[in-house]
């Protein structure tokens, strides 16, 4: 939708709204497609079967819930990388 549709429809929204709206969620796709090709080469990387990513994957969201998120488990794996 743009401001005309909207603005036909009686809703009255700035063009800058309407385009962070958007912007949000194209960023949201893009985040979500980046994801899914990390998880695709973390098991291509792995010879395992699917149900051994799931366990991973799920292991891997238990330890960010115990050191706070994810955000601060990228922390820790960096620093460990450095």
């Amino acid at each position: 939708m743009n401001v005309a549709t909207l603005g036909e429809k009686g809703i009255k929204v700035t063009d800058s709204l309407v385009y962070f709206v958007k912007g949000k969620i194209s960023g949201r796709k893009s985040r979500r497609r980046r994801a899914q090709k990390a998880v695709a080469q973390v098991t291509a990387v792995t010879p395992s079967s699917d149900v051994d990513a799931v366990k991973t994957i799920l292991k891997v969201k238990g330890w960010a819930t115990e050191v706070g998120g994810l955000k601060k488990l990228k922390a820790l794996v960096d620093a460990l990388g450095e």
